[in-house]
């Protein structure tokens, strides 16, 4: 909040900066924007449309784009917007069964956290135009880990209110390397947004649905899944009346009280609970996990640290991160029981190793190498 005054003296609060408009004209950057987005989409095979109106005239989405059972409402915000705007916003978008992506290219924009979003990095509008442009997506997406929790570190099951399972699963900021990936995967509905109730309000962020399908959703059937159960509600006092009535006094600018803005949004790691299932998978694959690396460490091998746990993107297997002496190795291990898999075959591909497929006995000496 920022303090105002008046020609005539009187002090107010409110939302933006002296001299920030939401309503400023349209920059050639959020024009160059709109269009990328519909050409990323349609390239991709999917329909989009600039500036679709709602029948109902309360909606205006900069580009809708008709996915995969999904409708993926684009909002490239480059503009200073107050808070009220982007939830009265969205909530229009979610009632009329489009899923918005805010986009901005400010560390500090107020939609970050606050709704289904993407940051980019400032460019020319040129730039934004230029397909050879990559455009990496520095914020608003985030991945599935899982890593020991171990004595002296924080335990996020028991910030959770449960039992520790030895395991600390969390969500945490990752980049694109293009920005189209975002709006072809947002569409395809590979990615999907989810909301995470923190002790103070809440954040916003995309996911895979790999990684979505692993952890614990709150009943609903909303746009936006929420993870776990929201905190109780904290009860909101009476609003207090500005003075000089009620006219809206924006634009009567004389000077301005305010600290320097911060950049918004948090690296820090979102704790959540894996399912059931998902927990039993966990187990089975941690267990095979513990028989490589006694293997691998009677033949001499050792880690660097602790593994640590990555996306699945092979079904019926877990992913893990493994420190070597030789430099991090991409592990996907089976989540069978290995007695049962060794009883089916022993030359079955058992794992991949830097998404190579290798049998468990070749892959011990191939791994040992590694880590010796």
């Amino acid at each position: 909040m920022y303090l105002k005054q008046s020609a005539s003296g009187q002090r107010h609060a409110a939302h933006l900066r002296p001299g920030e408009s939401q309503w400023a004209p349209e920059s050639d950057e959020h024009k160059a924007l709109k269009e990328r987005i519909a050409r990323a989409a349609t390239a991709a095979g999917f329909e989009a449309t600039i500036e679709a109106r709602a029948p109902h005239g309360r909606r205006r989405t900069d580009v809708l784009v008709h996915g995969s059972d999904v409708m993926l409402g684009c909002e490239p915000q480059l503009s200073p917007i107050s808070l009220s705007s982007v939830r009265r916003r969205s909530e229009i978008s979610y009632d009329d069964g489009i899923t918005p992506l805010w986009t901005t290219n400010d560390r500090t924009a107020t939609v970050i956290d606050q709704a289904p979003w993407a940051r980019i990095d400032r460019m020319p509008w040129r730039d934004y135009l230029n397909p050879d442009s990559q455009m990496p997506v520095r914020g608003g997406v985030r991945s599935l880990t899982s890593i020991r929790c171990t004595p002296g570190t924080s335990c996020n099951d028991r910030k959770l209110g449960v039992s520790c399972t030895g395991w600390n699963h969390q969500f945490e900021p990752v980049e694109l390397p293009g920005f189209d990936d975002l709006i072809v995967r947002a569409a395809a509905a590979e990615l999907k947004p989810l909301k995470q109730p923190l002790s103070r309000g809440s954040v916003y962020f995309w996911a895979t649905a790999t990684d979505i399908a692993e952890v614990q959703i709150a009943s609903g059937s909303a746009l936006v899944a929420t993870v776990g159960q929201a905190p109780p509600a904290t009860p909101i006092g009476p609003a207090s009346v500005r003075g000089g009535g009620e006219d809206c006094t924006y634009g009567d600018v004389v000077f301005e009280i305010a600290t320097p803005r911060r950049p918004r949004g948090t690296d820090m790691a979102v704790p959540v609970q894996r399912s059931a299932e998902a927990t039993a998978r966990e187990a089975r694959a941690a267990a095979n996990l513990e028989a490589l690396l006694v293997e691998i460490s009677y033949r001499g091998g050792h880690l660097t640290g602790e593994p640590i746990r990555t996306s699945s993107r092979q079904p019926g297997c877990v992913g893990w991160l493994l420190p070597t002496p030789s430099g991090p190795v991409e592990l996907l291990i089976p989540d069978t029981d290995l007695a049962d898999l060794h009883r089916t075959s022993l030359l079955a591909p058992l794992l991949y190793i830097d998404g190579e497929p290798w049998w468990w006995y070749p892959m011990i000496g191939r791994l040992t190498a590694r880590t010796i």
